[in-house]
């Protein structure tokens, strides 16, 4: 998937989108925003409310997802890895991953590579 792909997914999804330079994020009720870096990064902002569950599934790109605010267990692979403010993890393309989010909102950015081969070069 191109990041052109990733763009036309996202907006046919309602997706709000925003300036990267201004960091939009989610509501009380949890949400998400997006900007394009370049053809190949895209930058995510979500907010999701505590004890939100975001269901196993995997993708073609690779992310970097950063904890702005709050806590949350990723499981990748089965494996499971407490996050919180601060931290940062990589998910790998065709990994499978899913988030719980603990006891208060997590807010995170994500760094979003939809041409993860270039970074090889």
């Amino acid at each position: 998937m191109t990041g052109k792909d990733v763009l036309k997914l996202l907006r046919s999804l309602g997706i709000p989108e925003f300036i990267p330079e201004g960091g939009k994020t989610g509501t009380e009720k949890g949400g998400s925003s997006f900007g394009q870096i370049n053809s190949d990064v895209l930058i995510s902002h979500a907010f999701f409310p505590e004890h939100t569950l975001i269901q196993e599934h995997v993708h073609e790109q690779f992310v970097i997802c950063f904890v702005r605010k709050g806590s949350a267990l990723q499981i990748i692979n089965g494996r499971e890895y407490p996050v919180k403010t601060g931290e940062i993890t990589i998910i790998l393309p065709e990994q499978k991953h899913s988030l719980i989010v603990q006891k208060a909102p997590l807010d995170i950015t994500e760094v979003i590579i939809t041409d993860y081969k270039k970074l090889k070069t």
